[in-house]
């Protein structure tokens, strides 16, 4: 895959912000006519750097007013475990992401719900239902101070970053171990991302 110039980069921007634009109006924005603009915006997602366009939903607009992240261990890691979790989930509404971590817990979700005691539903009849988990940790979201809805134009370089074993990994990430209260990960796990989503929060 060639690298994205910086006519993509501003594109894709654009795209993000407001996925609605007319193609006269996004080749207006990014200094072109429209059939070269058009052309690109198709390549893009022909090689997979759109993957789709999605309208964001406010959530308590639809009597969602409780955010929990919740984290997972589960007994066992090993792939047929890890595999018949994932597809568990991905059956249930309430959530709406989910991530394989690294460190001491496997999978952190993001779980919606109308209130605590529809939450307390969620775990009772679904969550601690499955086989296979070892211990389950919740926090529950008092108010959004970020959410950004698109990627940066440009990746991040020079950040601070701490020395673990012989690989790196940046400073920042020790607070959203902490958060949970989990180790440093482990460099040699892998790391997937697993995300549904239905509403933007």
């Amino acid at each position: 895959m060639s690298a994205l110039d910086a006519i993509d980069r501003k594109i894709l921007s654009l795209l993000q912000s407001d996925s609605r634009l007319t193609m006269q109006e996004l080749a207006d924005k990014v200094g072109l006519s429209v059939s070269p603009c058009h052309r690109r915006v198709k390549l893009l997602e022909e090689r997979g750097v759109i993957t789709r366009y999605i309208a964001t939903v406010d959530q308590k607009s639809l009597g969602l007013h409780v955010s929990v992240f919740i984290s997972i261990k589960l007994a066992r890691q090993k792939e047929e475990d890890l595999d018949r979790f994932a597809k568990a989930i991905s059956k249930w509404d309430e959530v709406l992401e989910c991530y394989l971590m690294t460190g001491n817990r496997d999978y952190l979700l993001r779980v919606v719900a109308a209130d605590l005691s529809s939450y307390e539903a969620f775990l009772k009849n679904k969550l601690t239902r499955l086989d296979g988990i070892a211990c389950t940790r919740s926090r529950c979201r008092c108010e959004r101070s970020l959410a950004p809805f698109s990627c940066p134009r440009e990746p991040a370089f020079g950040r601070r970053r701490m020395r673990v074993g012989v690989a790196e990994r940046p400073a920042v990430a020790d607070e959203a171990y902490q958060a949970f209260g989990d180790s440093s990960p482990s460099i040699s796990s892998s790391c997937e991302r697993r995300s549904r989503s239905r509403c933007a929060v």
